[in-house]
């Protein structure tokens, strides 16, 4: 029997620029954001309207799309008071249709003071409307046998996920459009030299996904709302290996269950002693993605859950520390704390997903990556080359 491969042999962090693991206990610096123009998607209310009081107060620029006209101005009409800042604007927008996205883009481009866009937050997103327990929706199929039997309503997916897939195209677009200088630090540049020549200028260009818990694990009950945000989850996985040729970082959110006045009633009781998420600890997660301090994070995904405390088998006295857990420490057991606990701001809520996906991965993985960073590379010589003779035999000098 052959031995097993070095766990390094196909390793792919260096290559897609993906940054080392989130230790969600340091501290950052949220200043960062000041003079950088944010789109938000789904900004007008709930998570994404806590998103844009903390970052207008950090000094970003918000640009919000949503449908909800009213909340929407009011919002903005808010942040325009509290940051002093003429540089808030709303957009109406319906993420399901394209046109209305593409506008939305090429407004927020116009209306932003620099003319560009610095970041873009995917955060539209709605609830399985008739899940499983109302006796309707996708588990409950009714009359199929009749003539022109009814289509399942689909629109948790419209909106969370084509919608989302709309925002993530048109950012990637747009968000490399941006090409003004900054003083703001390049990441750190790749150990491996056959990638050093794809680093781009040192412009922050971020695109945030806002998934979900339920894109990382099974939820009974909300089948489509489960399906969307697995879908999330999939797009992350999939950008965030490629997106450093545009020079766009790419991250994405996970929140659980937050406690906020818009979680229904019935989906508390359902987890009545298993602890919800704060929107304080979703909020920093988030900012902590969208800051830009050296080295900036790339390529991670945050979960955002009930504070819980991990605690060692052989010590179980002590907290873990964050840099044991970053490290891969899993010798442990996990404990809920209590609510004074939480208040006295012990135990930890946030924490690194998905974090050892390119430390090894599949050799043809590898393989693609190679051959698609070697088409730029020629491709890269082919234009050399093209404008070489049109200057040589081609181009018209003007006359004197």
């Amino acid at each position: 029997m052959a031995p097993l491969a070095s766990p390094s042999q196909n390793r792919m962090v260096e290559t897609i620029h993906q940054s080392t693991p989130v230790d969600c206990t340091l501290p950052f610096d949220s200043s960062t954001l000041r003079g950088k123009t944010v789109l938000l998607t789904g900004g007008a209310s709930g998570l994404g309207a806590a998103f844009a009081r903390k970052w207008s107060a950090a000094g970003a620029n918000l640009i919000i799309g949503d449908i909800a006209d009213a909340d929407g101005e009011a919002l903005v009409a808010e942040l325009r008071s509290t940051t002093k800042s003429p540089h808030h604007h709303f957009v109406h927008v319906d993420v399901t249709s394209w046109p209305s996205q593409a506008a939305l883009f090429q407004e927020a481009v116009r209306l932003s003071p620099t003319g560009e866009l610095d970041a873009v937050v995917a955060s539209a997103g709605i609830s399985d409307k008739f899940g499983t327990i109302t006796g309707k929706g996708f588990e409950n199929p009714v009359d199929l046998d009749k003539p022109n039997p009814p289509a399942p309503s689909l629109k948790c997916i419209e909106v969370n996920l084509i919608g989302l897939m709309y925002t993530a195209h048109l950012a990637l677009f747009w968000l490399q459009q941006n090409v003004t200088t900054t003083t703001t630090p390049p990441p750190p540049p790749p150990s491996n030299a056959e990638e050093k020549s794809d680093t781009r200028d040192a412009r922050d260009r971020h695109l945030l996904l806002i998934g979900s818990g339920a894109g990382l694990f099974a939820l009974p009950g909300v089948p489509e709302y489960v399906t969307s945000k697995h879908g999330v989850t999939g797009l992350f996985r999939s950008l965030r290996m490629l997106s450093y040729r545009q020079g766009i970082r790419v991250n994405m959110l996970c929140p659980y269950f937050v406690d906020t006045p818009i979680l229904p009633n019935r989906a508390v009781a359902m987890l009545a002693g298993l602890g919800l998420a704060t929107l304080d600890d979703t909020v920093d997660a988030a900012t902590r993605l969208m800051a830009t301090a050296s080295p900036r994070i790339a390529g991670r995904a945050l979960f955002v859950g009930p504070r819980a405390s991990l605690m060692q088998k052989v010590l179980p006295e002590r907290e873990i520390t964050g840099e044991e857990e970053v490290a891969g420490q899993v010798d442990v057991t996990g404990q809920v704390l209590v609510d004074e606990d939480v208040a006295a701001g012990k135990g930890q809520g946030v924490w690194d997903v998905f974090g050892h996906d390119y430390e090894t991965a599949d050799y043809f993985i590898r393989r693609y990556v190679r051959v698609l960073n070697t088409i730029a590379a020629v491709k890269g010589w082919i234009g050399f080359w093209k404008e070489l003779v049109n200057a040589l035999f081609f181009r018209k000098e003007k006359s004197k």
